[in-house]
């Protein structure tokens, strides 16, 4: 009775890696070269040190193991396997037709790397520009054109012969007043008011004694 129910569950695993490809492996996938010829893989031995280099560098892509990955290209390119995060950073099926597990693998971690880097360095200009602002306690609204640009508003007399400019104290009084004195048109991402004729409005915040364009 036990060799029967033995025999009985080879047969039904025998049926469900017919029926379900994904689980089938693929006997080059299991050790080096990884279905590439022992040539084209040891060429690619510097690179692959390369990139695992800088994984080391990146913590946040620290789940990201080499061997991992060329394991997963080569299922993906031989035996049916999922393919889907491959696809997420922009590979294509012409990519898994025409180059080894290897250089899948490298082409996948390298995207992951650049796109870290711009992640960090996004990142630090957010940590720089926020830094910056809350330096700034005063800002005044310029009129700008031809690359020219003059503080705008109302002025008091502090002294004989000297005025200064009332400043607004946040930042988002400055843009009101940008707001108001463009008859309602709305900044662009550069902080720019465009008036017709090439002219805009631009809020600046005084920071170390300068006035710097604010965003």
């Amino acid at each position: 009775m036990a060799r029967v129910a033995v025999s009985a569950l080879i047969l039904i695993s025998a049926f469900s890696l017919k029926e379900n490809p994904g689980f089938a492996r693929d006997a080059r996938c299991d050790r080096p070269p990884y279905g590439d010829t022992p040539e084209g893989y040891s060429i690619a031995q510097p690179g692959l040190k390369n990139i695992e280099k800088f994984l080391a560098e990146h913590p946040s892509l620290a789940n990201e193991k080499m061997l991992s990955v060329i394991r997963k290209a080569c299922e993906a390119k031989f035996d049916g396997g999922d393919r889907s995060s491959f696809y997420a950073i922009g590979m294509t099926d012409n990519d898994f037709e025409t180059r080894p597990a290897e250089v899948l693998a490298m082409q996948y971690l390298g995207t992951k790397l650049a796109l870290d880097d711009q992640k960090q360095r996004e990142q630090l200009l957010k940590n720089n520009a926020e830094s910056v602002a809350k330096e700034m306690n005063v800002f005044a609204l310029f009129l700008c054109s031809a690359g020219s640009c003059s503080v705008y508003g109302e002025s008091h007399i502090t002294g004989p012969n000297t005025t200064e400019m009332v400043p607004y104290r946040t930042l988002s009084q400055c843009k009101q007043a940008a707001y108001r004195n463009s008859s309602g048109r709305s900044p662009g991402p550069d902080g720019r008011t465009m008036l017709d004729g090439g002219a805009w409005w631009e809020c600046r915040g005084k920071h170390v004694e300068m006035w710097e364009p604010t965003r």
